[in-house]
């Protein structure tokens, strides 16, 4: 028997989340960039999770019956780390299933990504930051308007991450 267990993994849409068996100790994360798990019941601002400081963890533990996971991702796959053109697929995705339903909004956003991968590519990662950043403010702007408010955080969340990593 362990003393030790860790979930990285998607408890999701489960009556119970998770469960420790036998001496396990109850650790289901480990510190940042690592973090815990991602939880469908647990993943939302009425839920109780918000990321106030767009890291990707909900900014209070996750509480279950047998455990806490301090470092609860708030998107599915929060772990894995976005590119540029994850974030021009998302919105191209949200533009055909309706989630964005302006046209001229994608286009916006799309163009401003496109910007920054040209600046990435010319290795000017200040410019790219610089565009990244216009992307967050045009989202913010949309923000429970023209887009619904977890679908811009889901992008702001993501271009943050990229930011970060560069």
């Amino acid at each position: 028997m362990g003393d030790f267990s860790f979930l990285l993994s998607e408890p999701a849409n489960n009556k119970v989340q998770a469960v420790k068996y036998g001496y396990s100790s109850g650790v289901f994360n480990l510190e940042p960039p690592t973090g815990g798990n991602y939880w469908s019941d647990f993943n939302t601002t009425e839920e109780g999770c918000t990321d106030y400081n767009r890291d990707g963890f909900c900014d209070v533990p996750y509480r279950f019956s047998d455990g806490v996971d301090y470092y609860p991702w708030r998107v599915k796959d929060g772990w894995r780390m976005p590119t540029i053109q994850d974030l021009i697929k998302t919105i191209q995705d949200m533009l055909a299933s309706g989630v964005i339903t302006n046209e001229g909004i994608a286009n916006s956003l799309i163009a401003k990504l496109t910007n920054a991968q040209a600046a990435v590519e010319q290795g000017d990662i200040q410019a790219a930051k610089n565009m990244l950043e216009a992307f967050i403010n045009q989202l913010e702007a949309l923000s429970g308007k023209k887009l619904s408010a977890e679908a811009a955080a889901e992008l702001i969340e993501s271009a943050g991450k990229i930011i970060a990593g560069m």
